[in-house]
């Protein structure tokens, strides 16, 4: 299914896979959030190397009906996230996770009904959340500026753009 973890670097673990496609639950082997020492997946759908890995790192492993569950989730930080899943929002709220649950179907994907705002938005910097399009055009858009504002972050987006999914993205400098 999925390949072994392989050490590249002193710090870097990977994870080889070569099974993801389309269409559900094999599209979402590698569809999870980190937040501190909390991994927060589905287990019947994430690759196995994944568990175990978590596993050796004493991650805690908070396990969701979500498959799509970092699609779900837009990460302030460890303490905080934004989402429209009643299920993910119950399950952190569990765990002392500051959660903002939005109205679903505000956020347009390719091909689907409508997509996340895990997927339209991604932290920048330790004070910017980036959307990808108009996120003033949301229906909780009054309570997501709050709740950014909360944690000491701003919203940077393109008025001139749909909000839409675009599968997440890392910053990594």
């Amino acid at each position: 299914i999925a390949g072994e973890t392989q050490q590249i670097s002193n710090d870097i673990p990977f994870v080889f896979c070569d099974t993801i496609k389309s269409p559900y639950p094999h599209d979402v082997g590698l569809n999870v959030a980190l937040l501190g020492n909390k991994l927060i997946c589905n287990t019947k759908t994430v690759f196995e190397e994944i568990l175990k890995y978590a596993k050796q790192k004493n991650l805690q492993i908070l396990d969701t009906k979500q498959g799509y569950t970092k699609c779900n989730l837009c990460l302030l930080n460890e303490n905080a996230v934004i989402t429209e899943d009643k299920g993910l929002s119950s399950l952190l709220k569990n765990y002392q996770i500051d959660v903002l649950t939005i109205h679903s179907g505000y956020v347009g994907l390719s091909d689907k009904h409508y997509g996340f705002i895990g997927g339209a938005g991604a932290r920048l910097s330790d004070n910017e959340i980036y959307f990808s399009g108009n996120i003033s055009s949301h229906p909780d858009y009054g309570d997501i500026t709050q709740f950014l504002y909360k944690y000491g972050f701003t919203a940077i987006y393109n008025k001139n753009r749909p909000l839409k999914d675009f599968g997440g993205f890392i910053a990594i400098d």
